[in-house]
């Protein structure tokens, strides 16, 4: 139809441009898929649970369930509370002052679970991976007082080298950090610098496990 016919072009589309709206939101929700199923939550009890697996003792998935349940269950349900009650204006936290509460909670969450598996007949290794985990929150928690980084890089990072130290497959190292990376960098969550920083971290505390 021409503008003769009655229907007037919109002066502020470009020609093309209806053609790229669907693949910037087709981009859009990858990113947030990628970040919400490798999440730190999900990524810290994929963690647990392959420790559990690589045990020979069964009641080791007794103990992860648990280090589960006090380290990553309720700190996301502290920080669900925190976002219905106003305190926090996004789950992804966007500013960087509200992640203090979050992360003094989450600290205090796993150093609680720490204590329990080490007091318990749980494996060596999953002290470990929950000694790392915490050295991990502590270390970005003191990080977050003055500057922003990227607590799901940091965790992927950490738990791709985690994979491969302990199953040898490097897949989740060598393309799911870089996703991460992208993803966090497409919503505009995170720096290039808040990123880099994150997977540096992630990849030089979990590299103790050799």
């Amino acid at each position: 139809m021409s503008e003769e016919a009655g229907i007037p072009r919109t002066p502020d589309r470009a020609p093309g441009a209806a053609q790229e709206v669907a693949p910037r939101k087709w981009d859009r929700r990858l990113a947030v898929a990628v970040s919400l199923f490798a999440s730190p939550p999900v990524l810290v009890s994929i963690a647990a649970f392959m420790t559990a697996h690589a045990a020979p003792d069964p009641s080791a998935w007794k103990w992860a369930s648990a280090y589960v349940l006090i380290a990553v269950l309720a700190p996301l349900g502290f920080l669900l509370w925190q976002f219905l009650l106003g305190d926090v204006s996004d789950l992804d936290i966007p500013e960087r002052r509200q992640r203090i509460v979050p992360q003094v909670f989450t600290v205090a969450c796993m150093l609680t679970a720490l204590i329990l598996i080490r007091l318990s007949p749980a494996p060596d290794r999953m002290a470990l991976v929950g000694g790392l985990f915490l050295l991990q929150a502590v270390v970005i928690f003191a990080i977050t007082l003055r500057w922003k980084i990227s607590v799901h890089c940091a965790t992927a990072a950490g738990v791709g080298v985690f994979i491969w130290m302990l199953s040898g497959a490097a897949l989740p190292l060598l393309l799911g950090v870089p996703a991460m990376i992208w993803s966090r960098l497409r919503l505009e969550r995170h720096t290039p610098a808040q990123t880099l920083a994150g997977t540096a971290l992630g990849a030089l505390i979990f590299g103790l496990l050799r």
